[in-house]
This record gives C-alpha cells, structure tokens and sequence, in this order.
C-alpha cells in the first residue's frame, strides 16, 4: 500500500492548509505558524500539528481560517472549492485542474484556441494510452533507479538499463507530441 494513503501528512486538510500558507491573501508572502497560531489564538504547535495531519481543528478554528484565507470550508477541508465539487466527483480532477480547465475557457480567442486543443486532446484514445505509457516507463525508470549498480550489472550485463529506459520514456514523449502535432496540421510535411 502506498504511503500517502495511510500518511495523514497528506490528508486534504493538512494539504489545503501547507497550499494556502504559501501565499497570505492580504499580503502575499507565506504564513508562518506563529503568524496563524496569533491568528486562531492558539499555539505554533497545534498549527504544526494541523499542518503534518496529527490534529484537526474544532469548529471555530475552521471558520476563521476559511475567513483569514478567504475560501470555503469544503477547499479547507477536502481540497475542492464547492463550485468544484461535482466535476470533481466526476472526474477525481483536482481544484487546481478544474480551475485551469475553466480559466483555459474564458472569453479570449487566444485562451478559446487552448480550450480547442485542450478538449481535443482530452478527447484522443490516444492521449490516454499515452499517459499508460509514461506511468509504466516512469515506474520501471524508477525501479531500475533504486537497484545499486552491482544488481543493475548482475541482472543487464552490458547493458546501460537506466540510460535505455530513459531513452525509451523520451522518445514516446516525442513520438506523442509529433503525433499530436500532426493530427493538428502543424507539421505535414516533416516525417519522423
């Protein structure tokens, strides 16, 4: 089992909590745990129990972050802005990603022309065999990775393992994004 499942380092709350500490929203430098702990009136140590996933807040500590930091306590709490929460439920996208989506589909031709490319690549089989690809290069890169050169020589004699599974990791990449590239029309007369 994965780690991050059981850590409650990253539950979403801990993880919401760390994201908005990054930038205060009145002044846009990061918060300190002194800084929230003054804020809740309590102590730097329960903010960095609240931030490693040891300990939840009570109710009143919840409401006066959601204020101090200006978002609702579905963000706080789960990671999803509640205008998020069904296309999240939908589709397991983060609040990041959803919020890039609808950013990418604004009134501006320009962005208009990303939505374009967006939806047509989110609506390419390809694209998802694409990323099955990667995930299982990357993995197995990852794996060579963490053997010592001794096992890397003993099981791949003469044979640079990691360098060819990088290679292979990005020569799919580039085959993708040439393909892509030619589906579009941006590039019909260059063979690879």
């Amino acid at each position: 089992m994965d780690n991050k499942q059981t850590d409650p380092y990253f539950d979403p709350f801990p993880t919401s909590l760390r994201k908005l500490m990054e930038k205060s929203p009145a002044t846009g430098k990061p918060v300190t745990p002194n800084e929230l702990a003054e804020v809740l009136g309590t102590s730097a140590q329960t903010i960095s129990y609240y931030i490693n996933g040891k300990r939840k807040p009570i109710f009143d500590n919840i409401v006066t972050l959601c204020k101090f930091f200006d978002v609702s306590a579905d963000f706080l709490l789960f990671g999803i802005d509640t205008k998020n929460i069904d296309m999240h439920k939908d589709t397991g996208l983060s609040n990041e990603a959803i919020e890039m989506l609808v950013n990418a589909h604004n009134t501006n031709n320009e962005a208009n022309d990303i939505y374009e490319i967006l939806n047509s690549i989110l609506s390419d089989r390809d694209f998802y065999e694409f990323i099955e690809d990667v995930d299982f290069h990357a993995a197995r890169l990852k794996e060579l990775q963490s053997l010592d050169t001794e096992e890397l020589h003993k099981r791949y004699p003469g044979v640079n393992m990691v360098g060819y599974s990088k290679w292979t990791l990005m020569k799919d990449i580039e085959f993708f994004v040439y393909s892509q590239l030619k589906k579009r029309g941006y590039l019909e007369d260059l063979e690879l």
